[in-house]
Formats: C-alpha cells, structure tokens, sequence
C-alpha cells in the first residue's frame, strides 16, 4: 500500500469538559507526533497527581483537511494511528468512523465510503483523557505518526506480512491478500529477499486466487544455509519485498525488515539465543522520551535504545503497553532483546478512568494489534499478557482471564514465550501462600517474571522444577545480590531493573528522604520525575549505572561519587526504589572544612583514595566488597583521585577536581543516524557549564537560552532536576548540576551543521 505521513498541518482544539460537550478554545496549528500535556503547565491539584507528573488531563479535538484526488476511486483508504492517548474518535466528513479506547497500540480506520473524491476532506480526531487514568505520566494526543493508506483492489492486509525463521536457517512467509473488488482474482506472490547490503539472495513465487471481497492467506518456505544469524552482537538485518502481481502488473507491495535467529527457553538452559545460553542484562522502560513527554520522534526512541546498549543492556521490557514502531526497529539494529508488554491491568482497574474500563470489550482487539504489528521484529521473544495484575490471585475470573490472554497469544504467534509480571500478594497472610495461590495463574506462561521477589527463585524452583523465571523488576541498591542469583541458578535467565532509564510521573518514587514530613510512595509537588532510573532524563548517567557497570563486568575507572555536605547523611531514608544520594563532583563551596562522606566503585582489588595529594590509604575493592568502598575526609577545595589496583599493580584512576567559575558552554550537538521516517531529523544538544581549566560545574545553576536559528527549530529545552517547575518549551533553561539538555528538529535537512546548531546555545547574560 501507498503510505502518505500525516504529521503536518492539524488544527488543534481544547474543549471546556466541565460545559459538555463542545465549547473548543481558539484553534492552535500543531504537528504529529503531539503531546499537549508536556507543553501545559503543571498544578499541584491536578487529578492525576504525582502519578502523572501533575499534569492536567483534558479533552481535545484534532482536525486535518485532506484532499483525495478523483483517480483514487476504487481505492482503499485507511488512516493509521500508531498511537493517540487516549479514548479516541475518529471522524470523517462529520461521520464517525472508529472509536479506540486504549493510548497505546496502533489502529486503523476505513474512511473509503465516506470521502469526496476531488475535494477536500475533514479528518477529526476527538481525545478525551479524564485523570486518573494511569500511574505514570501519559502524555495526551495524537502522541505517535499518523499516515493515510491507500491500497488498490489487490493489496496486502495491514499487519498481513508474517515471517517466521528458525536456527536451522528455513524461513517462512505468510502473507495475507484482500480482494476488494467485486470479483475473483487470480495472483501471483512473489517475495525477495535482500541482504543488509542490497543484493538479491533468494526469490520465489506462489499463485492463488482470491474471491470477490475476501482474504487470502498464501504461505512459502525458503531455505538457504547461508544466511547468517541475528544476535545482540551481530544483528543482522534481511529484507524480504513482497509484491502482489496480476499477470505482469504490480498490484501491491511492501517491504519488511526481519533477522534469522532462533530462541528457546527451558529450565536447565535458561533463555537460549542460536544455541546459546544468553542472561538478560535488562532495564524496564516507560514509553515517555524524557522532555519531549510521551511525543515519540524516531531519533529520541532510538536514542533510547542506544543509551542502553552503550550502558551494557541486552534485554528491554516495555512496561506496561507496546512501544512505538521506531523503538523496536532500534532494538532490531542494534541487537536489544524486548520483552513487549500489552496491560498494565485487565478488568480490575489500578485507577479510576484507566483501562479497566474497556479490558472485557476490547482486549482481543488490542492484543492483536500488539502481536500482529510486532510479530516480524526479530528482538521480541517474549509477549507479556500484564504487569502486577489484580487477578493474580484467581479473583474476578482471573485464572481464566491468564489462560485466555496467553492462548489466543500463541494462536497470534507461537514462536516466542509467554509471559506476566507477577508481584506478591498483598492481601493479610495471601503471601505465605504465594505459590500455592498462584499456580493456575502463572500456570499458561512459558516464562514468569518476578516483580521484586529473588527471594523466592530457589524454593519455587523446587516446587516447580521446569519454571523458567526472570526479575522483571527489581531495586537497582540489591543488584549485586540479584545478580548474583541470575548467574548461579540456570532456571533464572535475567533481571530487568526499575528502572534504566528515568521517566516522568512516579514522581519521587526513588528519591531520598532527609525530613520526616517527606512520607509517602510518592513525592509531593513539584516533583516531576520518578528519579529511579539508571540514566537520567537526559541521558546522564546515574550513581548507579556506574555501580552496575561493576557487577556487569563492564570496562570502567573507579567511580568517585560524594554525598552532598548540604545533604543530612546520618538521616538519609532511603526508599527501595532509592539509590546512594551521590554527585561525581569536587565542588562544594561554603563547606570548607566540613565531613564528607566518598563512595568510589570499582572491579579492583583495591582503591586508594587521594585527597590534594595526601593518600588516606588503601581499602579492599572489588567483589568481595560489593565493589563499593567507603571513605570520610574533611571537605577542602582542590582535587580528589581514586587509584585502582590489581594484583598491586595500579591499572586506572579517575580524578575530580574544584571547578572554578563557570566561563564557558560547553556542548555536545549529536544528530539523528538518518532520515527519519516520521519526517524530523533531531539534533540533542548536550550543554555544560565548564570552568576555564574545563571541569564541569556542578554547582552552577546558569540560566541558558536559545536564540532562533535558521534551520534550527527548538522542540523542548529541560534538565534533569527533578523539582524544577520550569516548562520545557520556553527558550531559557537553568543548569541543574551544570547541564541541560536541547532537543531541536533540524528543517534543513541538506545542511545540516552541528556547529550552527551549537551556537544557538549561549549563557543568558
């Protein structure tokens, strides 16, 4: 089918929900992808409350005109919706069309019988988001791409190409073919197969025929020896093109990216990848891309995807709905396994306006957008049926319900395991009876993942001798324990941390207490960030990812890391989603004199640690210590080092000094890898204060601002602290521990220069 991005040129409404029905505010010109609560200001009464960053639910119409030329008579036409948050209506020529409850999977619309060829026509998609309705931040609108369709009598469904390849290098094509017409036809398939380099390896063909307004599914196999392998280290891309052929004449066709690899999941060999015994290195992530709210542009997903394979991460669960497209074809480049996630609840809701609403009427429908969309990407090998699911305990029908979810899976797509998120039992005493109660629940999953229960693998194990479990999730202060369990017991094939990556909503779920007036799970306002996440907001690294760093093996000097002597140390209350409250600085002014209290983490034997060249002397590192040494020293400016040692012989160190006053911007201007297929390029700008000897200052709290730029055109400039009450769409921004973060879409895509881009950037003086 012809594809056609719809991204431009909507009009956008807000509506006065409390005068029901439709008093729209002044129309506003936006474009697809649209998050209209990032860019609304936040209130400490808003409904949602810390769950939802306190940002504002609402209700919003948007309203593109499309104009269909009178040669498309005969076609098929469909919008695509890959994402709208949430309850939404879609409407043609004043005619509704479709109505899609669920803000995360994808959606089409026939709008065929309701066009005026030669004309324009009014495309309408009504959203209303009533809050509570999730317990992290959502993001409202049409928050994905949207595209217009249009297919001829002879065309491939969509979702109708299904690829299925195994290790033994045989591959499989099903492809199912609509007739639209009102009459039967006879066809040819015909599928090429590219290698990543562009060169036809293998072609076939299949004829059928197909009668007057129906479907047709023709399935062929191919095999060939030499195709090579998809794996985390070598993710190797095939495309196969499919073309529908009528005698001579293309009818349709398409194109889909898919990779040839083999997975199995068993008891004595954990999850194996071609053979191979592989542990998930795993980190959960929400579907927010940080300062642009849950707006999803190509470039920020797969800088998502990239921030974990740079941080040594294999393995992604998507928590709690499907991703966008552009993330699982990041994972599929770069060879990040994903666990894709459907609920975060079935018909027992978590909130008062969430999904639970429509679970019994539209389940079936979501769930087969999910598995259809995703079922060629080669980096998913598990679906997962829900997260934390009320029903686990077999109340409202709930062993059923897991049974039903996980066959109708597998009548989807029999190839990759099945999967829930399974969390304690909180109901008085329920927990002494874990596995007893949750038996039939957990009994049609192939896998079972645990929410924070490693404490229970090796007697559940023995209750159960061919359960496969993985963490999926778990406390990033207990990974050393955790992982030690992931690596002795073969039966647990990974863990999955709450979480990699920061997010919005939760807010203060991770933060460390220093009142006692601070209580709660989470923060009060303005907290904005969940501030759990190995990677900040912006793609800094935490305190720790680095500790992880060491557990994982992964190459690194010694980490020095410093509680803030602003800080309450002695009283720090610390949550189970909290990590050490410490910044890699040096920095302290007005606490000369003052007792500081030093982590360094580090995989050596040993670490020295030098304060203005005086040793305070050598301590025991590495695993026997955790990998974390501690140290108290007396606050004076100058430089701070950490030697590492192996074997007594000195390997690295790291060294942080006093920055002095902040003199310049430094920034880091990094452009998307290519062309986006949602039509922007993105440059993130990567801004610090540095001194005049180039430390960073992290005591700076500098106002920067961008001056408009040709080409340049600024999509949310924020930092990482989690209490600013700075929007992220004005053109000044603070420094929060010396940096911040630009993100900018890149309109000249001919001439693009990172040096311009930079320039835009400067200290607001």
């Amino acid at each position: 089918m012809e594809r056609i991005l719809l991204n431009e040129d909507w009009e956008f409404f807000v509506a006065d929900v409390d005068k029901y029905f439709w008093i729209p505010t002044p129309k506003q010109k936006v474009e697809i992808p649209h998050d209209h609560s990032v860019t609304a200001a936040r209130s400490k009464d808003a409904k949602g409350q810390a769950n939802n960053a306190f940002c504002e639910g609402g209700a919003f119409d948007y309203v593109k005109k499309i104009y269909v030329p009178r040669e498309w008579k005969g076609k098929k036409l469909l919008l695509e919706f890959e994402g709208v948050y949430m309850n939404a209506a879609v409407f043609c020529n004043g005619n509704l069309i479709r109505r899609h409850p669920y803000g995360y999977t994808e959606f089409h619309c026939d709008i065929t019988k309701y066009v005026e060829y030669g004309s324009e026509n009014e495309i309408k998609v009504t959203v209303i988001s009533n809050q509570p309705n999730t317990r992290w931040y959502s993001g409202l609108g049409i928050y994905r791409p949207a595209w217009l369709l249009i297919g001829n009598d002879l065309m491939i469904k969509p979702w109708g190409t299904y690829i299925v390849t195994q290790e033994n290098r045989k591959i499989q094509i099903s492809t199912e073919v609509e007739n639209n017409s009102g009459e039967e036809k006879a066809f040819t398939v015909k599928h090429t197969v590219y290698d990543a380099e562009g060169n036809c390896i293998l072609e076939d063909r299949a004829e059928s025929i197909c009668g007057a307004g129906s479907k047709q599914t023709v399935t062929v196999c191919f095999e060939d020896d030499d195709l090579k392998l998809w794996s985390v280290d070598d993710p190797y891309l095939y495309t196969m093109k499919t073309e529908i052929l009528c005698g001579d004449t293309a009818a349709d066709e398409s194109e889909t990216k898919f990779g040839v690899r083999d997975i199995s999941f068993d008891a004595k060999h954990g999850f194996r990848l071609n053979g191979k015994t592989l542990k998930l290195k795993g980190g959960c992530v929400h579907h927010d891309c940080g300062i642009l709210g849950s707006a999803s542009y190509t470039g920020a997903e797969r800088r998502k995807v990239r921030l974990h394979k740079e941080n040594g991460y294999n393995a992604i669960r998507t928590a709690h709905n499907p991703p966008s497209k552009a993330f699982l074809d990041a994972c599929d480049e770069m060879g990040i396994l994903v666990i894709d996630e459907i609920f975060d609840c079935w018909n027992v809701s978590k909130t008062t306006n969430d999904y639970g609403m429509f679970f019994e009427k539209y389940w079936k429908e979501d769930v087969t957008s999910m598995v259809m969309r995703d079922r060629n990407h080669p980096s998913v090998i598990m679906w997962s049926t829900g997260n934390e699911i009320p029903e686990r305990n077999g109340s409202s029908d709930g062993y059923n319900t897991a049974a039903m979810l996980a066959d109708y899976i597998r009548k989807l797509d029999s190839t990759r395991a099945v999967t829930n998120a399974v969390c304690i039992l909180y109901e008085p005493g329920a927990q002494e009876h874990f596995a007893e109660i949750t038996e039939k629940f957990i009994e049609p999953l192939d896998v079972v993942g645990y929410n924070y229960m490693p404490d229970r693998y090796e007697n559940d194990a023995k209750l159960f001798p061919d359960r496969v479990f993985y963490g999926s999730e778990a406390f990033a202060n207990d990974i050393f324990n955790i992982w030690e369990k992931v690596e002795r017991f073969p039966y647990v094939i990974g863990d999955f941390v709450w979480t990699s990556l920061d997010y919005l909503g939760e807010a203060g779920i991770g933060r460390v207490k220093y009142s006692k007036d601070d209580i709660g799970f989470v923060g009060k306002y303005p907290w904005r960030y969940a501030w759990c996440g190995d990677i900040d907001v912006c793609g800094n690294k935490r305190p720790q990812s680095y500790y992880r760093d060491c557990v994982w093996n992964n190459e690194m000097k010694p980490y020095i890391g410093v509680h803030d002597p602003e800080k309450d140390y002695e009283n720090e209350d610390a949550s189970m989603w909290s990590f050490a409250d410490l910044i890699s600085s040096w920095t302290f002014g007005g606490y000369e004199g003052k007792k500081v209290h030093i982590e360094v983490f580090s995989c050596a034997d040993e670490i020295e640690l030098i304060i203005n060249g005086v040793s305070l002397g050598k301590k025991k590192a590495g695993k026997e210590m955790k990998y974390r040494v501690m140290y108290e020293a007396e606050y004076m400016p100058g430089t701070i080092e950490a030697a590492a040692y192996k074997d007594g012989v000195l390997v690295s160190r790291s060294v942080v000094c006093t920055a002095g006053e902040a003199v310049s911007l430094r920034t880091d201007v990094s452009v998307s890898d290519r062309a986006e297929l949602n039509g922007a390029v993105l440059a993130y700008v990567m801004l610090e204060a540095a001194d005049e000897n180039g430390n960073v200052c992290t005591q700076s709290e500098k106002k920067v601002k961008y001056t408009e730029t040709a080409g340049v055109k600024l999509l949310a400039f924020g930092n990482s602290d989690p209490l600013s009450e700075e929007s992220y769409t004005q053109k000044e921004c603070c420094l929060y521990r010396g940096k911040a973060l630009a993100i900018a879409e890149l309109t000249d895509v001919d001439n693009i220069d990172p040096d311009i881009v930079a320039s835009a950037f400067t200290f607001l003086s």
